[in-house]
């Protein structure tokens, strides 16, 4: 009797481990359907629908966009950066810049924490000191399914 007690206990303590895992590895990514041509790190992308995921979850810094069903895929190194309120919900943000659009920010959502493309950074410090007239465009997380 004591051996059947002892593994259910442990059957049901493995099956909230792989629950928790699940449920984490799961806000480490989400798609994307991206409506225009958009660059990232000087790299075109097309207009499409695209995954992003954390590289590493020890490493939150660096991130994976691929395009879904293809092989086009880019590694972005990140800056963490704070905002005042939880984000609503997973999104991206681009700068436009003579219609040029510049990915330029990754939201995972729930968290005051975001990502902001580095090269893309540097990029538009320069082009705001230069008096640049520079807009914004959201783009939302795809529903889960």
């Amino acid at each position: 009797m004591k051996k059947q007690i002892t593994l259910v206990v442990l059957i049901m303590v493995a099956a909230l481990i792989l629950t928790a895992t699940a449920n984490a590895q799961s806000k480490q990514s989400f798609k994307v359907d991206i409506p225009f041509h958009f660059e990232v790190g000087g790299k075109g992308f097309e207009a499409g629908k695209y995954k992003i995921e954390r590289f590493n979850p020890e490493n939150p810094w660096m991130l994976i966009l691929q395009r879904v069903g293809g092989k086009e895929k880019k590694i972005l190194l990140t800056v963490r950066m704070e905002s005042k309120s939880l984000a609503e919900g997973r999104h991206i943000s681009f700068v436009k810049y003579n219609n040029k659009y510049l990915l330029s920010e990754v939201w995972m959502g729930g968290t005051v924490e975001g990502f902001q493309v580095a090269l893309v950074r540097q990029r538009v410090e320069k082009l705001q000191m230069a008096e640049n007239k520079l807009s914004k465009a959201v783009v939302a997380a795809l529903p889960e399914k």
